[in-house]
């Protein structure tokens, strides 16, 4: 059976719109959220609980990769799909160990798009070759989660990651400054650094983080 409820992340409004389009089209799936990054995500995940998660790669902050592992992680039983313009071992090798189901392509059609929810609702890899890749296998998937943070500590460290200073972090997420200075400090705490920049260069570098900030 396909998953009912789903929540679309994608930077482009257009393309969630086409994509939410899509989606209902092909028939016993309802979209319960859209969101354009990482916290966003967050958010409303928490609150609509979809058990399907159609993610972009390439977002602002933290990467498409790192949400689905984060969201995944708090929800063990939802579903996942990455999109990339260009799927290639190394995308499908990510998309594997963040705990998605595969990656396909974003300029997918409507048609192939149910095809791939078929796949999903069978448990069957979205992108596959003959001999399945031997690299999928050796990743870790701690290597994609963000290990020992919380979901909030994950949407400010995707923050963190767009540029956002501490007062727009808390206007962002709806709390005070002081609560985000918490957040910050136990993030430095648990990645073992002394400072926002250095927290940013781990993220980047165990692949949490896109570092792409907003304009």
């Amino acid at each position: 059976m396909l998953a009912k409820r789903v929540l679309l992340v994608n930077h482009q409004p257009l393309y969630r719109a086409g994509l939410r389009l899509a989606v209902e089209a092909a028939g016993g799936l309802l979209v319960v959220g859209e969101a354009a990054s990482g916290y966003q995500a967050m958010q409303i995940a928490e609150r609509t609980r979809p058990n399907l998660l159609l993610v972009d790669v390439d977002l602002a902050g933290m990467s498409g990769y790192a949400i689905v592992a984060a969201l995944i992680q708090a929800s063990p039983g939802r579903s996942a799909v990455l999109f990339a313009e260009d799927v290639d071992h190394a995308v499908y090798d990510r998309a594997l160990a963040s705990g998605a189901a595969g990656a396909v392509s974003s300029r997918l059609t409507g048609e192939q798009l149910a095809r791939v929810l078929r796949r999903v609702a069978r448990a069957q890899p979205l992108f596959w070759e003959p001999e399945p890749p031997a690299r999928a296998a050796a990743l870790p998937r701690s290597r994609m989660s963000p290990s020992g943070l919380t979901l909030r500590e994950i949407e400010v460290l995707d923050c963190v990651a767009q540029g956002f200073s501490n007062r727009a972090i808390a206007d962002a997420l709806f709390v005070n400054e002081k609560t985000v200075k918490n957040h910050m400090t136990s993030i430095f705490r648990k990645l073992e650094v002394d400072d926002r920049v250095q927290a940013l260069l781990l993220a980047i570098k165990r692949g949490w983080v896109d570092f792409t900030p907003s304009p």
